[in-house]
């Protein structure tokens, strides 16, 4: 599986780990509690999963 790389100063981040981080960032804004973070990382990763293995559609013109 491809990842995207991204440099963010001097360091290099997958796309997922971004994902990640930018969940548990807006979370923590919110003052979610840290042990119900993992939940909502988990359900929020799920969703991001099953969005990108949908398969293609076909358009019709």
């Amino acid at each position: 599986m491809n990842e995207l790389v991204v440099l963010k100063g001097n360091e290099a981040y997958t796309n997922s780990w971004i994902i990640a981080e930018n969940i548990i960032s807006q979370e923590v804004d919110k003052g979610t509690y840290y042990k119900e973070i993992y939940q909502v990382c988990k359900a929020k990763c799920q969703i991001i999963k099953e969005l990108a293995f949908l398969p293609s559609l076909k358009m019709i013109s």
